[in-house]
């Protein structure tokens, strides 16, 4: 079972019309909605809950751009840039809607906020397990999901680093390896210091500088596409 069982199983055994229905109209809510939540600021509101979620999601996303994009670079290389956009924009933004209008529809649901303020929303996915049949066996897959979600971040990190040290689109595996097991030492240090906040604190700082950065990608990506365009007109 992978993350579309575990998906499936929660749409079946939760309440099925429910989700249906509220992920439908979260949809329908997200497209209406998308250009002035995006720059909603909550001016003269009390409470820091657009720094806590907006700005601090921007900011992450920011600081995740740089190895991710040289990931998917390296992945996408002989398909078209609307093969790239489809794989990397489309496919997974329709993925999101179905998952969260699922899993988070359930949490709402089931009414999980006393497990989210007592042990953080990390449990928040065990607490809708309680909810379910056969809790056990799906409290299984999904630290199996957990676990593979990042294994497969820190490999991407790995190869992008090593590609950034070694100037090589394919670096070696021992360059790979290392790399992979210092971000795997640096990860078990914060862990077990506490020191969690820190490590997100200074990815969060990062994502300023890297903000002009990728405006300038931007740019440039919109020249070389406009220059490509006109080389095959003519």
């Amino acid at each position: 079972m992978d993350f579309r069982g575990v998906w499936f199983f929660i749409l079946v055994f939760g309440p099925t019309i429910f989700l249906i229905n509220l992920t439908a109209n979260s949809i329908g809510q997200y497209l209406l909605y998308f250009l002035p939540m995006s720059l909603y600021t909550a001016p003269g509101v009390e409470g820091n809950w657009i720094g806590s979620w907006t700005v601090f999601y921007w900011a992450w996303w920011m600081s995740w751009a740089p190895f991710v994009a040289v990931f998917i670079a390296r992945i996408s290389k002989g398909r078209t840039i609307r093969e790239t956009v489809a794989a990397t924009l489309l496919l997974p933004t329709l993925g999101d809607f179905l998952w969260y209008g699922v899993v988070g529809g359930a949490g709402i649901s089931f009414d999980v906020t006393a497990t989210l303020k007592e042990h953080g929303v990390e449990s928040a996915i065990f607490a809708i397990a309680q909810h379910l049949p056969l809790t056990g066996i799906l409290a299984v897959f999904l630290i199996f999901l957990i676990a593979t979600f990042f294994l497969t971040s820190a490999n991407s990190a790995a190869i992008s680093l090593a590609m950034f040290v070694s100037g090589h689109e394919n670096p070696g595996k021992n360059l790979r390896a290392f790399w992979g097991i210092a971000l795997g030492g640096v990860a078990a240090v914060l862990a077990g210091t506490g020191q969690l906040k820190a490590i997100q604190t200074a990815s969060i700082a990062t994502a300023f500088p890297l903000m002009f950065l990728l405006l300038f990608i931007l740019y440039g990506v919109f020249k070389g596409l406009n220059e490509s365009l006109e080389r095959t007109d003519n």
